[in-house]
Order: C-alpha cells, then structure tokens, then sequence
C-alpha cells in the first residue's frame, strides 16, 4: 500500500517482522515494512522520525554513478566476467572448494550471490560496465562465501586475505548505482 505522511511518500507492507524497516532504493523509492496489525499512524510517525536519514540516503544515491545496460553480447559480458572470475578463484586454492558454476543474469539490486550448497556464484550483468577492480572485488566477494557462507569475522578473514585492499574497493564501488 503506497502511503503519503507529509511531503514523504512510501510503499508500505505489513509482514510477519519484529521491528519496522525502512530501506531508500537506489532509485529514492522509500520501501517499509512493519509488522502485521502495527497502527499506520505509528508508522507515520516513524517515517518522520527518520526524515534525516532518509534524506541523506537520497543525496547519496543521487550522487552515484549510474550503470545501465551494457551494449555489447551476451557472449562477450560471459568471457570477460568468466575470465575475471577463474583468475580470482585461483587466489581461493588453500581453501580447498571446486570451481563454481557461473551464471549471469541481470539484476536490479545487487552486484552477485552465492549459493554455497549448489556451488552456483551469480554475477550481475550490468558489473561488465565497472571497473576492473570492481568485478574482482564481487568475484572475490562471491567466492569468500564458498568458504565462509554468511557475512562473519571468519568470512572478512577469507576475503581480507586474498584482497587485502577490499575497503579501498568497496568504497570504489559503493560510487556506483544500479538502474
């Protein structure tokens, strides 16, 4: 249900969740969720609240650099993306996993994900448009989780050990924009 509170519009969902959740899409859209029965007028309340942040939020979104759609093969995102990919899965040898199965798709809210138990690492499309850099820093992102399935100190330690310059990276990344 899209609400008005104010001069601040938002997609509201109620779902089985503890606490109110309140998310800025790279395209400003602001997107809550509360949980089942909570008052409207509480929610509100509570977009209001977070006015500051919400601002913030825009700003820098719209301060980032948007990436669209590349104009080039299928074939040719796959090779450049496969090629970046086999050479940093080779900086994963000590960790003893077989090379994943890589599957590119487009997506509209993240960079890649890894389904450790299938040993499948899916790649957005759209990083054929990024930087080098970038496209290693989600490679190696991806394929930390092969050894480390969730966001942990362990996981930091993989991915920090065979890119000790991931925060240089992630700040280079966090510049850009999915749209």
């Amino acid at each position: 249900m899209f609400r008005k509170t104010d001069d601040i519009e938002y997609e509201l969902t109620f779902k089985r969740v503890r606490n109110i959740n309140l998310r800025v899409n790279s395209d400003n859209k602001i997107k809550v969720s509360a949980p089942n029965g909570t008052d409207v007028g509480f929610i509100d309340n509570f977009v209001l609240s977070r006015r500051d942040f919400i601002n913030d939020a825009i700003s820098r979104n719209e301060m980032k650099i948007p990436i669209g759609e590349a104009e080039v093969s299928n074939a040719e995102i796959y090779r450049k993306l496969y090629e970046i990919h086999r050479e940093m899965y080779k900086l994963f040898s000590e960790y003893n996993f077989r090379m994943p199965t890589l599957k590119i798709r487009d997506m509209k809210s993240q960079w890649g994900n890894c389904r450790k138990a299938q040993s499948i690492i899916t790649l957005n499309k759209r990083l054929y448009m990024l930087p080098r850099r970038q496209i290693e820093l989600v490679c190696a992102h991806e394929l930390s989780h092969m050894a480390e399935a969730n966001h942990s100190s362990a996981f930091y330690a993989v991915l920090d050990g065979v890119m000790p310059d991931r925060r240089e990276r992630e700040a280079e990344l966090a510049k850009y924009k999915l749209i």
